[in-house]
């Protein structure tokens, strides 16, 4: 065995035990512990209809409910100021994080109310950034769980700007003196839902473009005017979401020459759009007709043609355990394409990579990282020093975010095999 496979294994069985050898799958919609045996064949799909019709809206007429006033309610525990919808972006403070509480048909998951965020920076230089926290589909994946509290609400949106890890230590970021949007996550649908679920006793609300929509319409009212500079950034489901809603934003700031995504732990592999569709009603708005366009890797290839000048930049660790569940447990849905193994997911990462670094515009770029992780972007190793010679991952960034010319890069350790004249190998 080369030391490039033995490599390969050791590195995804250290990062993975709890995934393959364990009978148990680690998975609430952030991926994470509930205890839920892997099933060999899908879930039968809810017993109990949806309890009403999904809901299609368009950008151009919904309309968030507003407050007759724009005064600040009372601080929010983390010390965030809340403001009602109505709020202008000139009534807001500089440089500091604001709640914004859009009412009207927003809700998350289980029924709790849906905020954004927003710090109002340089007008010209606009950041929307996606939050995180997976995805689920089914009676098995969609129990509401009891153990995190910032799940299907935005509660760990305000603890994550409160305390400043990696992009938001706006000491050090990038993108500190930026207009920064924060569009939280609450609706386990990669927020391009439209459909409320009955699972048992409790109804699910898949409502992610609903809310999407109200933040857009904040925007459209306060941010696009004076903008000259847009970046999408997300992690995980967030990494999803800049994709999914990306024609949304790039239509509304078409007077922007060009536009960069940052996606980041969020490769898709293993996703397809067809079955996760039949729960989450997504169709109605999604871009693109389902019937062309079924899987995440394609959905990024036609981005880069229609957008030949925007940058499409995605970041993955060799090994990602949280990615790596999601790709199996997919079965649930789509049997076909899930991964069976998690020895299976780094190779395929790699020839997705290749797929997107041999596009003819050449505007898809790739940051490959060597070890075990997941999303950089939310953690203060985001400013790690570069490995192996190559660009550090801020500093990449960094350079995203102004349109510099970037190239794709694999960061991964070289081997140094102890044969002599064998050189070396990743």
């Amino acid at each position: 065995m080369g030391v490039r496979q033995l490599l390969l294994i050791v590195l995804v069985a250290l990062a993975i035990t709890n995934v393959e050898c364990r009978t148990i799958i680690n998975l609430n919609f952030n991926g994470l512990a509930r205890g839920l045996p892997v099933p060999s064949t899908p879930s039968p799909a809810p017993t109990t209809a949806p309890t009403s019709a999904p809901t299609t809206i368009s950008p151009t007429t919904a309309r968030p409910t507003t407050s007759p006033t724009s005064s600040p309610t009372s601080p929010a525990p983390t010390g965030i100021q809340s403001y009602p919808a109505s709020v202008k972006i000139s009534e807001l403070p500089t440089g500091i994080w604001a709640e914004i509480a859009p009412g009207g048909s927003t809700v998350c998951a289980v029924g709790a109310p849906y905020t954004f965020f927003v710090k109002r920076g340089d007008p010209e230089n606009v950041l929307l950034d996606f939050q995180g926290g997976g995805a689920c589909f089914d009676i098995n994946t969609c129990t509401p769980p009891n153990d995190d509290i910032y799940l299907y609400n935005t509660s760990y949106a305000k603890e994550r700007l409160t305390r400043g890890p990696g992009l938001y230590n706006a000491s050090v970021s990038p993108y500190a003196s930026w207009t920064h949007v924060y569009i939280s996550y609450c609706t386990a649908d990669l927020n391009i839902g439209n459909a409320s679920v009955v699972y048992g006793n409790y109804t699910l609300r898949f409502n992610g473009y609903a809310n999407i929509l109200s933040v857009y319409e904040w925007v459209r009212q306060n941010i696009v005017t004076p903008s000259k500079t847009l970046n999408l950034i997300g992690c995980s489901a967030g990494g999803y979401t800049a994709f999914y809603t990306y024609e949304l934003w790039r239509t509304l700031f078409s007077h922007i020459a060009r536009v960069s995504v940052f996606s980041d732990s969020a490769m898709g592999i293993g996703l397809t759009f067809r079955p996760i569709n039949a729960v989450w009603n997504f169709s109605p708005t999604f871009p693109y007709n389902l019937s062309v366009i079924n899987e995440h890797n394609s959905f990024v290839t036609l981005m880069s043609t229609r957008y030949p000048r925007d940058v499409f930049a995605l970041y993955t660790h060799f090994v990602d355990s949280v990615q790596i569940q999601f790709s199996m447990v997919s079965v649930l849905v789509d049997p076909e394409h899930a991964l069976t193994s998690p020895l299976q997911w780094p190779p395929a990462a790699l020839r997705e990579i290749a797929q997107f670094n041999a596009l003819p515009n050449q505007n898809v770029k790739t940051y490959l990282d060597g070890g075990e992780a997941h999303c950089q972007i939310t953690s203060s190793n985001v400013y790690n020093p570069p490995q192996s010679g190559n660009v550090s991952l801020i500093q990449w960034i960094s350079d995203l975010s102004v349109f510099k010319p970037v190239s794709s890069v694999d960061a991964r350790p070289v081997v140094v095999t102890p044969s002599v004249g064998q050189g070396s190998t990743r």
